[in-house]
């Protein structure tokens, strides 16, 4: 039986606008467009303006944690949508949660 553990970071969605880069010729609008991503999963770290998110953790019999599939993004681009659980009453659907939304400073928008 695999034990439950509480996961020690947030449950985020971060949608962040990536760097693009093409050396073909190309118009001036097609040169202004942009990409739009969005990566969800466990803030693992935010330090000297990055955000480190891991979409899978991982707890070993000793209750050592590992993580994989980490994206570093800049927080200078990156609007962070925090995910928290309401506790289920008993019969009731998972509604997924209330959404706490912050910009790249953790203001509350």
């Amino acid at each position: 039986m695999i034990k439950r553990r509480k996961i020690p970071w947030p449950r985020v969605t971060v949608r962040w606008c990536d760097i693009v880069g093409d050396s073909a010729w190309m118009s001036v609008d097609a040169a202004l467009g942009t990409f739009s991503v969005i990566t969800r999963g466990w803030l693992i770290g935010e330090k000297d303006g990055v955000l480190r998110v891991a979409s899978s953790v991982g707890c070993d019999s000793d209750g050592k944690w590992s993580v994989s599939d980490v994206n570093a993004i800049p927080a200078s681009v990156a609007e962070v949508v925090f995910e928290t659980r309401r506790k289920k009453k008993k019969g009731a659907k998972e509604d997924g949660g209330a959404k706490d939304v912050r910009d790249s400073s953790g203001e509350e928008k």
